[in-house]
């Protein structure tokens, strides 16, 4: 991924048309994105303190000022436009870190962990006061969360062949304060994971899954009973596996041909989810879809709840797409690669975006409160 640029792909209309804006040369490439409105996003990446955010529907993209220089952050949830939690690590090797802001991003304080954990991957927040983070430490998967802002933190261990040594997690998807999904991997035995918790992570149980699947990357839910998470099968293709019974049954989703594996997803309802994967093309579900044309990358999305899907085609010259974030079912943003930093005006635009690390310099648009 080195040889390729940031960009952040956004749609306004479902993901008809999509539209590339740049984020500076040399930027890394970012790995998690969050949007809590169809104005407000902010991504981070696992280069040197890479925090990106935009607050005028991405007319313009700022750095923000963190506390720490040598940061490797790999995922990010914003509630709301003033709260924000990004998870990672202190450096390459460093201890797991978690980052809050308050003030949209003003301002980033590092919160005070349990020990024990050494590496944080995914992050979810369903209210200004309550998160979960899925990581691994010494004894494999670890949760955890907070239920008063970061104040206190407490840990979970994961259940089964998870909570071992060779288990990981990449991904955790929390709806309410009391349930929680999370993705992971058992590599002692080769096999993915899904597990749940229905009373805010005190218990968890790992969920049955169909045959064939090989490796599960992101999960979405929606309210208490409806999930994707997405990944591979074990030939190479994307598979993306569903619920509407609250986890008790998987069933894995009809999907176009030549569909790679699947990264992240992102839901807006019950019937519309976006999933990004591949070397960076979308797909989206509907009844009247058309048939992708030839970009590199994937995005998958649905209009009636993966019952049927299509591919959309993304801007020439897209490489990568990482992650995806839908406030509605209107408007998504997704993280990608270009390998010749293709720079595609926004809708409607009529200049590049601006691109900054200063605050004061930004679009009169941009305005932060």
């Amino acid at each position: 991924d080195e040889s390729f640029s940031g960009v952040v792909a956004s749609t306004t209309d479902g993901g008809v048309t999509w539209t590339l804006e740049s984020l500076p040369v040399g930027s890394a490439a970012l790995d998690a994105i969050s949007c809590p409105t169809a104005s407000d996003c902010w991504a981070v990446g696992q280069g040197t303190n890479d925090v990106r955010s935009t607050m005028n529907g991405g007319a313009t993209w700022h750095a923000e000022n963190l506390p720490d220089t040598n940061l490797f952050l790999a995922g990010i949830s914003c509630p709301t436009t003033s709260n924000c939690w990004a998870v990672g690590a202190d450096g390459p090797l460093g201890d797991a870190v978690v980052l809050a802001t308050s003030d949209g991003g003003t301002t980033w304080s590092p919160q005070t962990l349990p020990p024990g954990t050494s590496l944080l991957r995914g992050i979810s927040c369903p209210t200004a006061s309550d998160c979960s983070v899925v990581g691994t430490g010494a004894l494999g998967v670890v949760v955890v969360s907070t239920t008063d802002g970061g104040n206190t933190w407490s840990s979970h261990v994961a259940p089964g062949a998870l909570g071992s040594a060779s288990g990981s997690a990449s991904a955790i998807s929390c709806p309410t304060v009391s349930d929680c999904w999370a993705v992971g991997v058992d590599h002692g035995h080769a096999t993915p994971a899904i597990m749940r918790t229905a009373d805010g992570g005190t218990s968890w149980r790992i969920e049955r899954l169909p045959k064939g699947i090989a490796v599960l990357d992101g999960i979405s839910c929606v309210g208490t009973a409806d999930c994707w998470a997405v990944g591979g099968r074990s030939d190479g293709t994307g598979a993306v596996l569903a619920s509407t019974d609250a986890g008790r049954h998987w069933s894995t989703q009809r999907l176009p041909k030549r569909v790679g594996n699947l990264n992240a997803i992102s839901c807006a309802s019950t019937s519309d989810c976006w999933v990004t994967g591949g070397g960076g093309v979308a797909i989206a579900a509907s009844g009247t879809g058309t048939s992708a044309g030839g970009s590199s990358g994937q995005i998958l999305a649905t209009t009636n709840g993966g019952m049927r899907w299509r591919s959309e085609t993304l801007p020439a010259g897209t490489a990568a797409v990482r992650a995806v974030s839908c406030p509605d079912t209107a408007d998504c943003w997704a993280l990608a690669g270009t390998s010749n930093d293709v720079v595609i005006l926004p809708l409607g635009a009529t200049a590049p975006p601006v691109i900054t690390g200063d605050r004061h310099l930004h679009d009169r648009s941009d305005r932060r409160t």
